[in-house]
């Protein structure tokens, strides 16, 4: 494996180093056919059978491993006696990550062949290591649970990144928020003043459309007034409201002048009494309203307006 070394001696030996390679001279190996109906999970009890088999030591004594070739028809078991390499200085095994003999091949299996490992998973680094099965079986539990709070601390420093740039995104939005609308308080006088003068083009539109001409309007009701036979309504206010309304109100010397002066207004064709007028007779005078809407016909239009 690239970048090993043989570790001879205790003090040669770095704590929470990657890989730990065992010198091929301490160990004893054997190929061993694997029956086709063993699964992947008997694996690790056939191979502890066949070592108690081969071995001319207990198992207790001994750190030992196997690996299955590429076919899985066949399987290295290998072993070294513990005290052998306890004499050799290599007592703190649990101080690496992964403990491997240096043998690379036999029989043509590849021990440390990287890709073959990657292809076949970690499962085949746990059962290449020589340690004992309980602390693998202790080690293996506490590696899943620190590679799943690795994952979790990534997510969380993800999130908490997300949420960063998110209030970031927060601000800089209530910042051009509040740019915006001071934008929008500092033009608003001028909004309003363009509002204004649109309501009021809008209403000289539409007294333009309906042709309202108070002067006009007025011109007709008083020569109505001028053309009874007697002279004697006369006019103390006169409103134009509305869309051609006019309100009248003044005096007549009798009831029967104020009755004449509406009929006419009537056979006018350019009035039309929206109510009966209302009038009080007091001190020989009678006070009226009368209210009015004036009707644009073609005999009235054109009066009042200036010659071309």
């Amino acid at each position: 494996m690239k970048d090993s070394k043989y570790i001879s001696s205790e003090t040669e030996q770095t704590p929470q180093s990657d890989v730990l390679i065992l010198p091929a001279e301490y160990f004893f190996a054997e190929s061993v056919k694997v029956p086709s109906n063993i699964t992947t999970s008997e694996l690790a009890d056939f191979a502890e059978l066949s070592m108690e088999g081969i071995a001319p030591f207990p198992l207790d004594q001994l750190r030992w491993g196997f690996l299955t070739s590429l076919d899985g028809k066949s399987a290295l078991i290998y072993a070294a006696l513990n005290e052998r390499l306890k004499r050799a200085g290599l007592t703190k095994l649990e101080n690496y990550n992964w403990v491997f003999p240096d043998f690379s091949a036999f029989k043509g299996i590849e021990l440390f062949d990287v890709e073959n490992f990657i292809q076949q998973g970690e499962a085949i680094l746990w059962q290449a290591d020589v340690r004992p099965h309980s602390y693998k079986s202790v080690e293996r539990k506490s590696r899943s649970i620190t590679a799943w709070l690795t994952r979790i601390m990534g997510y969380a420093a993800f999130f908490t990144l997300f949420l960063f740039l998110l209030e970031c995104l927060i601000l800089t939005s209530n910042i051009w928020l509040g740019t915006h609308q001071a934008t929008i308080d500092a033009q608003r006088p001028e909004v309003s003043r363009i509002e204004d003068k649109h309501s009021l083009m809008n209403k000289l539109e539409q007294v333009a459309k309906n042709d309202l001409r108070p002067i006009a309007i007025l011109e007709l009701a008083n020569q109505v007034r001028i053309g009874l036979k007697s002279t004697g309504i006369e006019y103390d206010e006169v409103v134009i409201e509305g869309l051609n309304r006019i309100v009248i109100e003044g005096k007549a010397n009798t009831i029967n002048e104020l009755n004449e002066y509406t009929k006419a207004l009537r056979d006018s064709g350019n009035f039309q009494l929206v109510e009966a007028p209302k009038s009080i007779t007091r001190s020989g005078k009678t006070t009226f309203t009368v209210t009015l809407d004036y009707l644009q016909t073609s005999s009235s239009k054109g009066i009042g307006d200036n010659p071309e």
